[in-house]
């Protein structure tokens, strides 16, 4: 068997995945399409009468990529290399969309009729915070009232409507920046009409707001296949918990979850068309399950790393193996754990080896979540 992978340079995620493999004697390659197209040459060989072929060399890191695949795991692609400032001025936006061209049809077609974990065109489907929430309502799961919006009359109405009940905002995707020496993150915050910018500012940036809902604690619940497990999330920050990862003052749990709801996050999944995921929900002081969100990629590691009972790691890799979208797996099977594979030489070396790759730009999706 053959895995390859899709990754961004230094990821542990794709690094501790690959050493689990090979504890399990299954080959894995990862791709850094961010050496593209500068630091990487693609070639794709389509002969009219024999079985088509690729080749991806790698000059940094000197790896040659050119083996059918059993797996892809589409795990993070990184932003593609500036155009080369050899490129006219005239002719940088023809050469730009050139190579995006290329290389979206290179990740669909190196592995065409492997199983993949999730597709490229499901992924991007599903990577919508708004069908998200209409599906999420289809299957029965409980939503926060939410507004999409660019209008400032329409986001006024929306705080008058709710009538004094708190209302956050939240972008349609996490990203991160950098402004002169700052990082910049845009986290899911709180807000009151005094917040809200002019209405042409507000016109030339739409953004989601939802009526807050108060929490007992929040889940995240990780998809694979069929198997299903959450976890109960503590914060100190009661608006986006991601802040108090950075405040050390997060506290996980394990959490079972409802059958019911189980079945609704599976439903969920399934019309989403994921075979992996990661789901946000909220328990609510009377019990109640609220949905806010799916990650098509999200990370699952920092949840095995706060509780080592949950062998995420051993059963994503025994997922990908089993090339199954009705996975289901048994925690009493479990060999590997990700605390014994970040601790390994060869974890530290991967690691080392990746940050030799070309970084990503300033504007980059954030990879908390």
């Amino acid at each position: 068997m053959n895995i390859l992978i899709h990754t961004i340079p230094a990821d542990a995620h794709a690094a501790a995945v690959q050493i689990a493999l090979s504890e399990k004697n299954v080959k894995s390659q990862a791709w850094y399409l961010g050496d593209l197209p500068s630091s990487q040459k693609l070639s794709t060989r389509l002969p009219c009468d024999k079985k088509s072929s690729f080749s991806i060399i790698d000059e940094i890191g000197g790896q040659h990529i050119n083996e059918e695949f059993d797996v892809v795991w589409h795990r993070r692609v990184g932003e593609l290399q500036p155009v080369a400032s050899c490129i006219q001025e005239v002719d940088r936006l023809f050469v730009q969309r050139e190579v995006k061209r290329f290389t979206s049809a290179a990740i669909t077609a190196i592995g065409l009729d492997a199983f993949w974990v999730n597709g490229v065109a499901q992924s991007k489907y599903a990577d919508d915070k708004i069908l998200q929430l209409e599906i999420a309502k289809h299957v029965g799961l409980k939503i926060p009232d939410t507004l999409a919006s660019n209008s400032l009359h329409e986001v006024k109405a929306f705080f008058k409507e709710l009538n004094g009940q708190k209302v956050i905002y939240k972008p349609f995707r996490a990203y991160s920046w950098r402004y002169s020496d700052h990082q910049l993150v845009c986290y899911t915050r709180i807000i009151s009409e005094n917040d809200l910018p002019n209405e042409q500012s507000m016109s030339a940036c739409p953004g989601i707001f939802q009526a807050y809902i108060e929490k007992a604690f929040e889940l995240r619940v990780t998809v694979m296949g069929n198997y299903v497990t959450a976890a109960a999330l503590y914060a100190k920050d009661k608006e986006d918990w991601r802040m108090s990862t950075e405040t050390k003052e997060l506290e996980a749990k394990a959490f079972k979850l409802p059958t019911r709801i189980e079945n609704q996050c599976l439903e969920l999944m399934k019309k989403l068309d994921l075979v992996f995921g990661c789901i946000d929900l909220i328990v609510t002081p009377e019990g109640e399950y609220v949905f806010l969100e799916v990650n098509e990629m999200g990370q699952f590691l920092w949840v095995e790393f706060m509780l080592p009972q949950y062998r995420l790691l051993d059963a994503f890799t025994d997922f990908l193996i089993s090339k199954d979208p009705k996975f289901t797996w048994n925690s009493k099977n479990s060999r590997i754990s990700y605390e014994s594979v970040a601790q390994t030489g060869k974890f530290r070396n991967l690691m080392t080896s990746a940050r030799a790759h070309v970084s990503l730009p300033e504007m980059q999706v954030s990879t908390s979540k």
